[in-house]
């Protein structure tokens, strides 16, 4: 994104030299000789070639400024191609919006504001499709909806959404363009399929159920919702019904929630073939009759489920333990045709109230941890190539304002001698949290000995829980084990689980990454990698030019510096591969 006083500044363009013409415009933006008739006005200045030079701005009728840009032609149908940075104004004189042309069509960044000057949303233009971030905002300034477009289509086919306390949901709307997705069932009494931007679910007899599902794993421990828009287009006679359906493993294990044509719904679940209702066929006045559309909606939230028809809460029920990976919607029971042109998955997306004791069985299935430096705002983060060896799956916790955010990452560089790895967040999630900058530095220089540093990472998690851990020390030698001149030695302590975390001195540069110890062993006894091996390896595998970050906590108290920096240094969890475990 680009800065937006920056690109504002950009119009204190010189006024054009030409002689500049009063042109008037209806409210829909007709021209109009009759003054009496506009709503808008323009002064613009022609060339020799008739088509405009220079700025030309646009006026309400009041005279207050409504539009100002380039318009470098107009065709004989009154088409515009406009160029440059263009801007609206509302009529008390604010910005609405701001967008960059080239050759008429959309490029850069959109920003759009509201009447009192708060900005309310951005977007990334690539020749006129979306083509990078996509952000909503609260009042507060804080981001509302956050999603990533390439080339215009959502990355990941998922946006977040944020409560006002800055919890973030992953949205995941379906927009049934693919039916590859989704697992369809047809025979000669029933059939499913995609088409016209919509699932049909058809039976033909009422002797079988018909379904439509796709991959979407949902998070049992977190919250999440299904929600779908199922609109009933044909019926036979008899009684007839039809739903949602997840966890669902196949036909004959999964959750419904369905809802039937004389007013009433059913909860329950389908184990090996056997249907156990939770709630048993009841009235509701929520349910429309005929075509009208009912928008179904189940929230899983502090282990029950709760249901909702047309924005009503109608029951609730225990949550049960989910089948399977797959989401989607069921006709089950009766002669009837069915459409959906809504289907909605929600959950929490890596974000919960920072933990204050120790892990959760869910941690079991990680095998290692470590700790990590995020040193690049793009998502880049250093650590110790042990800390990540052998790993199958990576994952990266960060905590901020008190917040756990969690992300997927691969290994982009690892070099087993040097004991360094770099890391990559592959996790469309990350773009809600990307920071602007960083706030600490980087220093090469070669630290004297007593000089005061201090570390910040994750010892043992599994003893001491997932908070964040500060250590102290000095520097006790100018080189490491060996006389290894690419490392310290250092008082600070440090403890399994500290490697690959930073270690800065009391100005809040980056002067190294913890890796060794001698536990029990030799007390006040420690290591760390010099932060000049690590800006070699940057500049050797980093993709572009690295850039090291301006410090801009130095003068800010230890305290302050502690507050800041622990958001920037994840927990690393690692999955390790069959081979590497027990070694």
């Amino acid at each position: 994104m680009k800065n937006v006083a920056f690109i504002l500044s950009a119009f204190l363009f010189p006024l054009s030299l030409f002689c500049q013409t009063t042109e008037f415009f209806t409210a829909d933006w007709k021209k109009t000789k009759n003054k009496e008739k506009a709503s808008y006005y323009r002064m613009i200045a022609y060339g020799a070639n008739g088509q405009p030079t220079g700025i030309v701005n646009d006026y309400y009728i009041s005279g207050q400024l409504q539009w100002r840009g380039y318009i470098t032609s107009i065709d004989k149908n009154g088409t515009e191609t406009r160029s440059g940075w263009c801007t609206w104004f509302y009529p008390n004189g604010q910005f609405q919006q701001q967008s960059f042309y080239f050759n008429g069509r959309l490029d850069s960044t959109t920003y759009y504001w509201n009447e009192n000057g708060d900005l309310t949303g951005e977007e990334d233009y690539k020749d006129n499709v979306l083509h990078g971030a996509w952000i909503r905002y609260f009042p507060n300034k804080k981001p509302r909806l956050v999603a990533a477009y390439n080339n215009g289509k959502l990355v990941g086919n998922v946006y977040l959404e944020y409560d006002e306390n800055g919890i973030p949901a992953a949205v995941y709307p379906e927009f049934f363009d693919n039916a590859a997705e989704w697992t369809l069932f047809n025979g000669k009494d029933y059939t499913s399929e995609v088409k016209e931007r919509k699932l049909w679910l058809n039976t033909r007899t009422g002797y079988y159920r018909t379904y439509g599902y796709k991959y979407m794993k949902l998070d049992a421990a977190g919250i999440f919702s299904i929600e779908a828009a199922v609109t009933l287009d044909k019926a036979g006679s008899g009684f007839k019904s039809h739903g949602i359906m997840w966890g669902v493993k196949d036909q004959s294990n999964y959750d419904y929630f369905i809802i039937s044509d004389q007013g009433s719904f059913q909860t329950g679940y389908v184990q090996n073939g056997i249907d156990v209702k939770t709630l048993a066929w009841t009235s509701t006045s929520a349910i429309k009759q005929g075509k009208s559309p009912n928008l179904l909606k189940v929230v899983k939230a502090n282990n029950e489920y709760i249901f909702v028809i047309n924005g009503q809460v109608v029951a609730t029920a225990p949550f049960q333990p989910l089948m399977g990976n797959y989401a989607g919607v069921t006709v089950a029971s009766g002669i009837e045709r069915i459409y959906v042109d809504r289907f909605i998955v929600q959950q929490e997306a890596g974000a919960a109230p920072e933990e204050k004791n120790t892990p959760t069985v869910g941690d079991v299935e990680w095998n290692a941890s470590g700790s990590g430096i995020l040193i690049d705002r793009n998502g880049f983060i250093a650590t110790n190539e042990h800390v990540i060896k052998g790993a199958q799956v990576i994952e990266v916790e960060f905590v901020k304002n008190n917040v756990k955010y969690t992300f997927n990452a691969e290994v982009i560089k690892a070099d087993e001698a040097q004991d360094l790895a770099i890391l990559k967040i592959n996790d469309t999630r990350y773009n809600a949290f990307k920071p602007s900058a960083l706030p600490y530095g980087i220093t090469t220089n070669l630290l004297d000995i007593g000089s005061g540093v201090f570390a910040l990472g994750y010892p043992e998690m599994w003893k001491l829980g997932k908070n964040i851990k500060f250590t102290d020390g000095k520097i006790s030698a100018q080189t490491g084990a060996q006389d290894n001149p690419y490392w310290y030695q250092i008082t600070v302590p440090i403890q399994h689980g500290n490697s690959g975390g930073p270690l800065f001195d009391n100005d809040g540069n980056l002067v190294g990454l913890t890796n060794a110890g001698f536990v029990g062993q030799m007390d006040n006894v420690g290591y760390a990698i010099k932060s000049s091996l690590l800006v070699q390896m940057l500049g050797s595998s980093f993709p572009g030019t690295y850039t090291t970050p301006l410090n801009i906590i130095k003068e800010k108290p230890l305290t302050e510096k502690i507050k800041i920096l622990k958001s920037y240094v994840p927990l690393i969890k690692v999955k390790l591969k069959d081979q590497y475990i027990n070694k």
